[in-house]
């Protein structure tokens, strides 16, 4: 706990954001002008930042504090627990200073200036690993969290036709999704939902699980359809079945023509990585880097 309040201290002070917190907090009947004294003099005792010792002297609480920086800065949180509908994984939106987050933001910095920098057209990347267990829709998920929170128009595809699970993540009814999609059964509407936690970000969810996915992957249709969703959105992040289980993570990157390659530490083997890369790059898929998740 200690952790957070320090690091939600330094952005707070960061964006000259302390007199504006106060006031927001006392606006909302969460502190009253004496409160806002008994701040001062703590922070003038101990150093504290503003949120900080409000939390410390027992005025908010952690997750009062959050929200009100959330608001403040027009960023989407929820506090963990309670009766949240989404799933804990989403780190991004339920502990968004949290050391693994501020991992994968630094991870979105890399890929805005790699891959969705301002003045290019929309692309497409593909999150692929070598087997299972190696995060790759937790990295996926926590990675369009953050883009949307950014006001980038995100959508997040789950390209896993054969365990889709992007749909259990937001909650979401999987009836239809990229399989129904790419077989002719559904329009594209009725594959996609927007969060209504995070409004710049829809989701495309895997479908019913079908007897062909590398069939249904291979006929050319995925790449129209990215083709078509560019038009729409400003990042496209797609989830993908473990190389190891077969051509279909392969396939998606092709169609994407972007991947960044996941591998866990003590986990991944070097020779399963290696030849992932070089299957990529035979299909002329254009790496943007290789990630160790821990």
């Amino acid at each position: 706990m200690a952790e957070t309040g320090q690091r939600l201290g330094a952005h707070e002070i960061a964006n000259g954001s302390e007199p504006r917190l106060g006031e927001l907090l006392q606006g909302e009947g969460l502190l009253g002008p004496g409160d806002l004294e008994r701040i001062a003099d703590e922070q003038a005792k101990s150093g504290m930042r503003f949120g900080e010792a409000a939390v410390s002297l027992g005025l908010i609480s952690q997750d009062e504090l959050m929200r009100a920086l959330s608001r403040r800065y027009d960023y989407a949180y929820l506090p963990a627990g309670g009766h949240n509908r989404l799933h804990p994984s989403l780190l991004a939106l339920f502990d968004p200073f949290a050391t693994g987050c501020e991992a994968l933001r630094s991870l979105r910095s890399q890929l805005l200036i790699d891959v969705f920098g301002q003045g290019r057209a929309t692309r497409a990347l593909s999150i692929v690993s070598p087997g299972h267990g190696e995060g790759r829709s937790y990295v996926a998920a926590n990675l369009a969290i953050l883009f949307s929170q950014m006001g980038e128009r995100t959508l997040l595809i789950d390209a896993d036709l054969r365990k889709p699970g992007l749909h259990e993540l937001f909650c979401l009814d999987n009836r239809y999704g990229l399989s129904n999609l790419l077989a002719g059964h559904c329009a594209l509407n009725d594959a996609i939902d927007v969060i209504p936690e995070l409004p710049n970000l829809t989701v495309l969810k895997g479908g019913a699980v079908p007897p062909n996915p590398l069939e249904l992957l291979s006929r050319g249709r995925l790449r129209e359809l990215i083709d078509l969703v560019r038009k729409h959105f400003d990042v496209i992040l797609i989830d993908t079945t473990a190389a190891n289980d077969g051509s279909d993570a392969v396939r998606v990157a092709h169609a994407a023509g972007f991947a960044m390659v996941l591998a866990c530490a003590g986990q991944t083997g070097v020779r399963p990585l290696t030849s992932l890369v070089s299957q990529l790059r035979q299909a002329h898929v254009e790496l943007a880097g290789c990630v160790m998740n821990r």
